[in-house]
């Protein structure tokens, strides 16, 4: 009798250690499938978040907007654009009186002619030239080119006025205040002579008051000529690719060109094939 019960309890036993297994691997298996869905389904979501609402800096549609900065002077000039921007400087009529609205001048003199001049700038260097290539419509955005520079141009006079005018004031009062340090200074070697030790200080101070407020209006012109030269040089540049760009102005619509030939090059103008512009048919 316990013969036969060893064999049989060792059998039960094989049973269950079977059964309790193949429920282990069962359960295991089923989390495991449970946690990888779970994982590719928040990975789905991730990339989803990622991918399609906050795209990658390596997006493929990253091109474009390249494309859209390279050319968006030439959407400026083809669309008719007139920027409300360009405007002129406009000088101060009353001298500051202070070292706050001094600097508070200087500082408007600084940041409003050198945004102009930037913009001016910038419009000059527009390749023209490849503009047109990628315009729908050559004539309209020549012309357009054409009265933006002549606009900034025509703002680049009134602000070469307003700062002569601005100039002018300064230098009235530099040549004032040279005149009061002279006047300092004579008083100050009175004052040391006469060994008055208070009235030298006092005097010392103004004087000092004085070089200050000159050497800020001294600085004060300096900028300004420097802003006069670059507006006269970009007014003299711009005025002859503005002349040239509107004497052939159908040639450049039309895309006509000429060949120079490698001889006979004296016969275009009998040939009527090149004029000078005093006398250009009308």
């Amino acid at each position: 009798m316990k013969r036969d019960s060893l064999p049989f309890t060792l059998l039960r036993i094989l049973l269950l250690t079977i059964i309790f297994v193949g429920i282990f691997q069962i359960g295991n298996f089923t989390i495991s499938k449970i946690n990888e869905n779970k994982k590719s389904e928040e990975q789905v979501q991730g990339e989803r978040s990622n991918a399609t609402l906050f795209q990658s800096a390596y997006s493929s549609q990253f091109w474009v907007i390249g494309v859209a900065l390279s050319t968006r002077v030439g959407m400026m000039y083809e669309d008719g654009m007139q920027s409300t921007d360009a405007r002129h400087y406009t000088w101060l009529r009353t001298l500051p009186t202070s070292g706050q609205e001094r600097r508070e001048a200087r500082e408007r003199l600084l940041r409003e002619n050198t945004l102009m001049v930037r913009e001016y700038y910038n419009i000059s260097r527009t390749d023209i030239i490849d503009t047109l290539k990628t315009s729908s419509d050559r004539r309209r955005t020549l012309d357009n080119f054409v009265n933006q520079i002549e606009l900034r141009g025509s703002n680049a006079l009134r602000s070469i006025e307003s700062l002569e005018n601005q100039k002018r004031l300064y230098l009235n009062e530099i040549n004032r205040i040279s005149q009061a340090i002279e006047i300092e200074k004579n008083i100050l070697e009175s004052e040391f002579t006469s060994w008055d030790t208070q009235a030298v200080v006092r005097s010392s101070e103004r004087y000092f008051l004085l070089r200050n407020e000159y050497t800020e209006l001294f600085t004060d012109i300096v900028f300004i000529n420097q802003y006069l030269r670059q507006y006269d040089f970009l007014n003299e540049y711009n005025a002859g690719i503005v002349n040239v760009l509107k004497v052939n102005r159908q040639a450049i619509i039309d895309q006509s060109y000429i060949v120079i030939p490698n001889r006979g090059d004296e016969f275009l103008r009998p040939l009527e094939l090149i004029f000078d512009e005093t006398n250009m048919p009308r």
